[in-house]
């Protein structure tokens, strides 16, 4: 038993050191994923051909029921229960430069996967008199932005413009999940003085390959012991 001992103690180290929380999969397009920065204000954090991804709070426990605009797998806004445990990432696009043209458009597009399905989107941000939406979930999710990255909560015209009104400017921003849940493509369109476009993306936590692991091997154990006391 002592050498059984000994093998689960080391099962237990491996299973503790390796980090299988993976988070971001891949990015493609004008997508590029970066570490969590200093600052995601309007100004802070430009150009015009990239849109950056970054991790925010990783294995968070919600403590109240989240709000988001869409519910994956439906076209409608819905909540994400209190209890679930979750992970968070954050999609910001600003364009150089200090244009005030209504026709000073820049477009860019991207692809971003994940290791685990996505539950929900929150894209509406403060809004404008004339603006359509006005629920604000991306201020009321700031909670889980990350640690050290400041935020412009109460911004104007932080959200994405997904709404049919839009479109008469060329503004009008897309998303859309994929059929498997795993990942979302974006298409941002902003221009002053609504220039900045950020996005939420609340993820599932997944099952590290680890934890099957460890799982299996602890069957293996307990059944050779089993087998040799008998």
């Amino acid at each position: 038993m002592n050498k059984i001992s000994s093998i689960l103690c080391g099962c237990i180290t491996v299973l503790v050191s390796v980090n299988s929380w993976a988070a971001i999969v891949s990015v493609s397009g004008d997508m590029t994923q970066i570490s969590s920065p200093a600052s995601v204000a309007p100004g802070m954090l430009e150009s015009s051909s990239t849109i950056w991804a970054f991790d925010e709070k990783q294995q968070y426990t919600l403590t109240t029921d989240l709000f988001v605009d869409e519910l994956a797998g439906t076209s409608a806004a819905g909540t994400v229960s209190a209890g679930s445990t979750v992970n968070s990432y954050f999609l910001h696009a600003d364009p150089l430069g200090g244009s005030t043209e209504p026709a000073d458009v820049i477009s860019m597009s991207g692809t971003i996967s994940f290791d685990s399905r996505i539950l929900g989107i929150i894209w509406s941000g403060t809004a404008c008199d004339n603006c359509p939406s006005s629920s604000m979930f991306l201020d009321a999710s700031d909670y889980l932005g990350a640690s050290g990255t400041i935020y412009p909560t109460g911004g104007l015209g932080r959200g994405y413009e997904i709404d049919a009104f839009y479109a008469g400017n060329g503004t009008q921003d897309f998303v859309t999940i994929s059929e498997d849940g795993y990942s979302l493509t974006m298409v941002s369109s902003a221009a002053l003085p609504l220039r900045s476009d950020q996005l939420r993306v609340i993820t599932a936590v997944p099952i590290p390959l680890s934890v099957y692991l460890f799982t299996s091997g602890l069957f293996v154990l307990f059944n050779f012991a089993r087998k040799s006391r008998s």
